[in-house]
């Protein structure tokens, strides 16, 4: 996973005394912008850890990212001499987004959020309260109409079809089809439904169709996979 950030400002120049042209550094006060201060630019970081269903490195691995991207930028100068630096790290557990959005808006000393989390409930609340937000892009739905929030790629579209269902399908050899999708998820359950339209639409090509369909599947599949499976 490769994370950028880019900051952009406006720069004026002036004449210099052997009447060449000099860059003026430009002026980067912001007066009360929270987690800005005169060395340093100060981040947070909002994920799950802890109760991650899907077993993955989710908030560990985004922050070494994040911190990683930093010490490079910080080891050329940082942003016009202010550090880039993450000073608030919370796991929200998968269930206490929302909570972990509130301790970081209460406590107003960050300059913006990165959020990796299975369910984004906060994004919104972030949004509200003026915080920038880089997010790893899953939930598409927790983006839409946020001009303030900002993704690792651009926006699904959960309601398109899309050939690579087919195309796996037809690598493996397969015919019979089955879509599954958490039914925590909003996200997760829309790509089910678009698995089976997407079976559906090129089905006279293929030959493919979908015989089982559970976009109700609790995070953890505490039975497996197996018994998911089409007979």
């Amino acid at each position: 996973m490769t994370l950028g950030l880019a900051f952009t400002a406006c720069s004026s120049s002036s004449d210099d005394a052997d009447g060449g042209e000099t860059t003026a550094a430009p002026d980067l006060t912001v007066n009360g912008a929270p987690g800005v201060a005169q060395d340093e630019i100060r981040f947070s970081v909002l994920g799950t850890k802890t109760n991650n269903p899907t077993g993955s490195c989710m908030l560990d691995c985004f922050s070494r990212g994040i911190k990683a991207c930093f010490a490079f930028r910080n080891s050329t100068g940082g942003v016009h001499g202010r550090r880039l630096t993450v000073t608030t790290e919370i796991d929200d557990a998968l269930g206490q987004n929302q909570q972990g959005a509130l301790q970081i808006i209460t406590k107003n000393d960050t300059f913006a959020d990165f959020g990796a989390a299975q369910l984004p409930t906060c994004w919104g609340d972030l949004a509200k309260a003026g915080i920038p937000q880089y997010v790893w892009a899953i939930q598409p739905q927790a983006m839409a109409g946020q001009d303030s929030i900002f993704g690792n790629a651009g926006a699904t579209c959960l309601e398109c079809t899309n050939r690579t269902f087919t195309y796996a399908a037809e690598l493996a050899g397969a015919k019979k089809i089955g879509a599954l999708g958490y039914g925590v998820s909003e996200s997760s359950k829309r790509c089910a439904s678009t698995i089976t339209d997407t079976i559906e639409l090129y089905h006279d090509k293929t030959g493919q169709e979908v015989v089982y369909k559970n976009d109700d599947l609790t995070f953890g599949l505490p039975n497996g996979i197996g018994p998911e499976a089409p007979r």
